[in-house]
């Protein structure tokens, strides 16, 4: 069932709110690994104003625990400090931009001349919750092997294990990722899901509801499940479950022009922006 959109127009405002509920996840998440006993990742977290910047001293090849997030045109001032703040530490840090309307990009440029170059691309999606969740409980069911359900946090440990393994994490290093995950379950604005296919666990994944917002969060499939369904039975369950809580808006991000994001826009969603991934090249002077 195709419904036709008549949600809230994409403007900078929108963007920015979006956009603030995915930094959140990040940051908890970052948080809580960061709370881990003696702190193994060397983690910390630095926040200027809006920017959200982390720092792991052991993994410093490990984006998403040393990559920048919330830097934009009306805050440019702090970049100096946050690059000296990696610069002092030995590690080159990604930058996640949102753009900004105008034509011009300052944020880019400030970057360029700061020696980063662009690295990836993602598309941050949305829908008015009420059209998303009309959409999908007008979509087809998951079928007789799919079932999805949320986990209890007795289940988290097989939880992070599943999404770390659809993620493709080496089995030598899961433990150590598994305990950075340790705290998810106790997040009160978060909610865990687990999809099924013929009873064998499959995919996993995580709503965040928050401001008004149903963040479609982290997600994975197995790759022997790829191709099955499960993480359009998630995002729908997801859409409906952050509906019924009564959400105004339902986001997500995907890489640009992935599977993930043809998925989250057959469940309604529609693109607000492109996001670019920035890295240094070199820490400078």
């Amino acid at each position: 069932m195709t419904v036709p959109y008549d949600g809230p127009r994409v403007t900078d405002e929108l963007i920015h709110r979006l956009e603030a509920e995915e930094i959140r996840f990040t940051a908890e998440w970052l948080e809580g690994a960061m709370a881990r006993p003696g702190n193994p990742r060397g983690l910390r977290i630095q926040r200027f104003g809006e920017v959200v910047a982390p720092l792991a001293a052991s993994v410093p090849e490990l984006d998403f625990m040393n990559r920048v997030a919330g830097l934009g045109p009306g805050n440019l001032d702090v970049l100096p400090r946050v690059l000296a703040l990696y610069r002092e530490a030995g590690i080159l840090p990604w930058f996640e931009v949102a753009p900004a309307s105008g034509e011009a990009d300052p944020v880019g440029a400030a970057l360029v001349a700061a020696g980063a170059v662009p690295q990836s691309y993602a598309t941050l999606l949305y829908a008015d919750a009420s059209i998303a969740a009309l959409q999908s409980a007008g979509g087809r069911p998951d079928g007789p092997t799919v079932e999805v359900r949320v986990i209890g946090a007795d289940e988290i440990a097989s939880f992070a294990a599943l999404l770390l393994r659809g993620w493709g994490v080496p089995e030598d290093e899961l433990d150590d990722a598994v305990a950075d995950h340790a705290h998810w379950a106790e997040v009160p604005e978060w909610r865990l899901y687990v999809a099924t296919v013929e009873g064998e666990p499959a995919a996993a994944a995580v709503l965040q509801v928050h401001a008004g917002i149903g963040y479609l969060a982290s997600a994975s499939t197995l790759p022997a499940h790829r191709s099955k369904g499960c993480q359009s039975a998630l995002i729908r369950r997801r859409i409906l479950d952050a509906s019924a809580e009564g959400v105004e808006l339902i986001s997500g991000t995907a890489l640009l022009g992935s599977t993930s994001q043809q998925n989250m826009e057959r469940a309604g969603l529609r693109p607000a922006c492109t996001m670019t991934t920035w890295r240094l090249a070199r820490l400078g002077g």
